[in-house]
């Protein structure tokens, strides 16, 4: 498993110039997200990108929801180490994905379980994330077409309770723990049976956020059956919903 990725960019406070990912995120920030250009004046944002050469779908979508993971650790890492007065507004990670070998249409599939999971767990702490897949086209909530994804990435970020419930409009039922979240340092996977490991593995690397230690714990939950089980519990919270809410 040790050449599953190679992390090419690790927490660079530089957009990347990346299959024009720069101009990309130039363009949303001119027009669509006011939040982008004053959190990169305070080095709040951080990118890293992924390679992977693997051809299976299921390894890219877990080499996804590990290293989101990952970051979204260190993302509460970092704010909880702040001193709230001075701490820099809207913490944000954003994780690139090359994976040549998997076609482009398949983005929005590899994406969408890491993302739901992520979701689900995250989102009583206060901690939101978007999932943008290349050559997706989306329009704004008022109605104009988004720039289009040049690349597949995820981004970890802080939530803006002001703001933020208008993206619960499909999950509405994650909205309550939205607008009640607070972060305690609670453990969010402490339903499954290992998590004990892969919570000492984490905090070792956000004590020492190296590229290489990323590299490590990354595929070291890229390769085991964490995200699997993750997975299912999360299959099974949608389905309970459904059966309650949905008519």
């Amino acid at each position: 498993m040790t050449d599953l990725l190679t992390v090419l960019t690790f927490e660079s406070k530089d957009v990347p110039d990346v299959e024009g990912f720069r101009k990309y995120v130039a363009e949303v920030s001119s027009s669509f997200c006011p939040y982008i250009e004053p959190s990169a004046r305070k080095d709040s944002t951080a990118y890293t990108v992924i390679h992977s050469d693997t051809e299976d779908a299921v390894i890219a979508e877990k080499i996804v929801f590990a290293s989101g993971y990952v970051l979204c650790e260190l993302l509460r890492s970092t704010r909880s180490q702040s001193i709230s007065e001075l701490r820099p507004p809207l913490l944000c990670e954003n994780v690139l994905f090359q994976f040549p070998s998997i076609k482009d249409s398949r983005g929005k599939e590899l994406l969408g379980w890491p993302h739901w999971v992520l979701k689900c767990r995250y989102t009583q702490l206060g901690i939101l994330f978007g999932k943008f897949w290349k050559n997706a086209k989306e329009r704004s909530k008022d109605g104009r077409n988004l720039p289009v994804p040049p690349c597949h990435f995820i981004s970890v970020r802080e939530s803006v309770r002001a703001k933020d419930p208008r993206f619960f409009e499909q999950a509405d039922w994650l909205r309550p723990a939205l607008e009640s979240s607070n972060d305690i340092g609670q453990n969010v996977f402490d339903d499954l049976a290992d998590y004990t490991d892969v919570a000492h593995t984490l905090k070792a690397f956000c004590d020492e956020p190296t590229q290489l230690n990323f590299t490590r714990i990354t595929v070291t939950l890229a390769g085991n059956n964490f995200y699997t089980r993750a997975k299912e519990l999360s299959a099974k919270e949608l389905e309970e919903h459904k059966r309650r809410y949905v008519h």
